[in-house]
């Protein structure tokens, strides 16, 4: 008797989701460009200080910890098996990986 409202027939649910998802995309897509100088200038001075550590989980853990948040239980050394090597065995300094010295 009361008129009640009815729910969204589901073709229009899912393009307003369709919308959401590429508003997020773009806004996404905008961020990285802003951010991906910086962050390749974070790798760049971790590799040449901590080269065993991995430079976006110890941004992951310095943002946590400054925000007063619980870090997740992720390891900040980079695995071995990924790690460059000399012929002796030992990590290579960063700035060697990769030149064929």
């Amino acid at each position: 008797v009361g008129s009640a409202a009815k729910p969204a027939p589901p073709s229009s649910s899912v393009s307003a989701l369709v919308a959401q998802l590429a508003a997020m995309a773009e806004l996404y897509d905008e961020l990285r460009r802003a951010i991906a100088p910086h962050l390749e200038v974070l790798r760049h001075e971790i590799d040449k200080r901590w080269p065993t550590l991995d430079p976006e989980m110890v941004l992951l853990h310095w943002l946590c910890m400054k925000h007063n948040l619980e870090p997740p239980p992720v390891k900040l050394r980079r695995p071995i098996s990924t790690a460059s090597t000399d012929d002796a065995g030992s990590p290579m300094p960063p700035s060697s990986r990769g030149s064929g010295a």
